[in-house]
């Protein structure tokens, strides 16, 4: 808006901008001074904002309450009618902010879901009566918490549980059927819990190759997503993450090209879409496939929908490209499995929380036939396996079809048990319980631990209670899979080798290597990058022929011929700038003294850098200021012949690149 026209009065409002900064953007609005908010949902209207017109959702909302919610900012006021439009991105996006326009229109909104017999609530009320009343019997509390609407349906078995956590946890002490508080630490564990809400630290995003800070990720970011090749987008890029250390709280990431599957790094907007809507999009596609192929006239399908003539176009010309290529067009009761590379494709248009449950039933069962560990990706329409290997898609759509519905919750509890997702609920659940301290810093190997320690505890039930009703979407994967055993879902595998089918696209995008699909991010941006940052780097250079010069010195300034200013020998070792210890190991080398095992080793790595130093001169320095780059792998580097210095220089990112990777796997790391 602003290269367009400068003066135009817009701001921006995002939960990652300081709270000042927030509030005077929401005052300068509800004045009437500006005449456009750029925002995420952390800008929350009221009624008492009149001012806004027009709202522009840009991407589908996913979900029709979220659409009623912003598109209700404007007008909003008595008798006002609120306006708005969606800018879709692809085809799926077209397709499904148009389904969640109509359902909006119809008045169809989505059921909330509502959590019964959350425990680690009643502990927390438990202690809260207990407080009040100083000493209280087992009856009277089960009597009074079950007078609660969430709690009506509570066991008096599952009750008495969470009591007994309590008193492990020496919160409690019972005397026959009187419960009783005890002094120590229940006054302070009842006010630090009186928000449920989940207390998150940050961690650092550096740039491998600037070595610069770009942003935090939060830390239930990291739990869920954290792990080497994720990707996500912060400040409108694209990141590959490659290494996460949480003991000093960074994660190291490499930029890559731009794609459609990558997670924003703002958790709270990854909002799944429902069973009803994807059902809606699949229902749609299969309509314009059946017109395609009786070569009909495809307007009467977008009647009722609220798409402009490119949207619609955009939608039609996908589904056109894929009857060519003979893929069947997968619907809301067609499923089609396909295999590239060593990736399988379940096109399945069941939504988020449907997707996610089945891919991890089948990617459990998988893992047991082959012996072999499979990842998975999800969005609405398709699942998406990363296989060890190539899989003939017929295995899959057997596997599919075997999954029976009443196995559906043992499944995926043996599967969850297991997942940094379950490790990172359970950790927070135990702080709800008083387990772990509320500022304790999460630590994957801990979380773990506490897995193991509190399994078919509260704790533990609690965690898979969450995890069902908020990722899961039960009841339609049982629906699901009784219409594919019935034969009502039709389940096609597609054996067509080579290529990738149209609408296997977007997914494949999030986990193919970028070299298979198309290039990767343009290299002549990235190569100027680490050219100037290693220009910038500095190095400390020591004489190992005589021990008689050391000192510290960028890159930049060294000439292309290396020599001691003391002595003129060409033997100069290069190491990091804090290495003050080098110099005097060549010392005690020299007069000569008697080397320690750990002296001796840093003496024979100063000899081989300095030896690539006297036949390569500046080049060589240039190598080892590079991230993790010695002499032993700067031999392979400088012994390469390059066609160009940009070889050159893209052979050093790969070099730090894998470094990054694997420092974690060291000894010495």
């Amino acid at each position: 808006m602003l290269a367009l026209k400068p003066n135009y009065k817009v701001d921006v409002h995002h939960g990652s901008l300081s709270k000042d900064i927030r509030i005077n953007t929401e005052k300068k609005l509800k004045a009437g001074e500006l005449k456009a908010v750029v925002c995420t949902s952390s800008l929350e209207l009221g009624i008492d904002i009149g001012d806004v017109e027009f709202v522009v959702q840009y991407m589908s909302p996913k979900q029709v309450t979220k659409l009623i919610q912003r598109i209700g900012r404007s007008g909003h006021m008595i008798g006002g009618k609120s306006r708005g439009c969606i800018i879709a991105a692809w085809p799926d996006d077209v397709l499904e902010a148009a389904a969640i326009a109509k359902f909006a229109s119809k008045g169809v909104l989505e059921t909330p879901k509502i959590h019964e017999n959350p425990l680690d609530v009643l502990a927390h009320q438990v202690i809260g009566l207990i407080l009040d009343y100083r000493k209280t019997s087992f009856d009277d509390l089960y009597r009074i918490v079950t007078r609660a609407w969430p709690y009506r349906n509570l066991s008096q078995n599952k009750f008495g549980n969470v009591i007994k956590q309590l008193e492990k946890s020496h919160f409690i002490w019972r005397d026959g059927d009187i419960i009783k508080r005890r002094k120590s630490r229940v006054f302070k564990y009842y006010y630090e819990n009186l928000s449920m809400i989940t207390d998150v630290k940050h961690y650092d995003v550096i740039d491998f190759i600037q070595r610069g800070k770009i942003g935090t990720l939060d830390q239930e970011f990291i739990a869920r997503n954290g792990k080497p090749g994720q990707e996500f987008i912060m400040h409108g890029q694209n990141w590959r993450i490659l290494r996460i250390n949480d003991e000093k709280g960074f994660v190291q990431v490499e930029p890559v090209y731009q794609s459609f599957g990558a997670i924003p790094s703002w958790e709270g907007e990854v909002i799944p879409v429902p069973f009803d809507i994807a059902q809606t999009v699949g229902k749609i596609r299969g309509k314009i496939a059946e017109t395609i192929a009786h070569n009909q006239d495809i307007t009467p399908i977008f009647e009722g929908f609220s798409l402009d003539r490119t949207a619609s176009d955009n939608v039609v010309n996908i589904i056109r490209r894929q009857l060519k290529a003979n893929y069947t067009v997968p619907t809301d009761n067609r499923v089609l499995i396909e295999s590239f590379e060593k990736y399988v494709i379940l096109h399945c248009c069941f939504g988020n929380l449907v997707n996610e449950a089945l891919g991890k039933m089948l990617a459990s069962t998988l893992s047991s036939r082959f012996s072999a560990s499979i990842g998975t990706r999800v969005d609405p329409y398709r699942i998406a396996f990363i296989m060890p290997f190539y899989v003939d898609p017929e295995l899959v759509r057997e596997e599919l079809v075997k999954l029976r519905p009443e196995k559906v919750k043992a499944i995926l509890a043996n599967s969850l048990s297991v997942t940094s997702l379950f490790t990172w609920r359970l950790w927070n659940v135990a702080k709800r319980f008083g387990i772990v301290n509320r500022n304790a810093t999460f630590q994957t190997s801990r979380g773990r631990m506490l897995v193991k320690i509190f399994h078919e505890t509260p704790i533990y039930k609690e965690t898979m209670r969450e995890i069902f009703i908020e990722k899961f979407d039960l009841n339609n994967v049982q629906k699901v899979l009784n219409m594919t055993r019935s034969g009502e879902i039709e389940v096609q595998a597609n054996r067509k080798s080579g290529n990738y089918s149209p609408l296997a696209f977007p997914i494949l995008d999030r986990i193919a290597s970028q070299d298979i699909l198309r290039p990767v991010v343009p290299t002549q941006p990235i190569i100027e990058l680490i050219k100037e940052r290693l220009d910038n780097e500095e190095v400390r250079l020591v004489c190992v022929f005589n021990g008689d010069y050391q000192g510290v010195i960028k890159v930049r300034a060294l000439k292309e011929i290396i020599k001691c200013p003391k002595c003129s020998s060409t033997l100069i070792a290069v190491t990091y700038p804090n290495n003050t210890k080098l110099i005097n190991i060549v010392k005690k080398k020299n007069r000569p003294t008697k080397l320690t095992h750990k002296e001796e080793k840093a003496w024979l790595n100063a000899w081989k850098s300095a030896s690539l130093v006297q036949n390569y001169g500046k080049r060589a320095i240039v190598t080892m200021a590079a991230r993790g780059i010695g002499p032993n792998s700067a031999v392979r580097i400088l012994h390469t012949y390059y066609r160009s210095e940009n070889d050159f220089y893209l052979d050093i990112i790969k070099a730090e690149r894998n470094y990054a990777r694997t420092r974690m796997f060291w000894r010495n790391s």
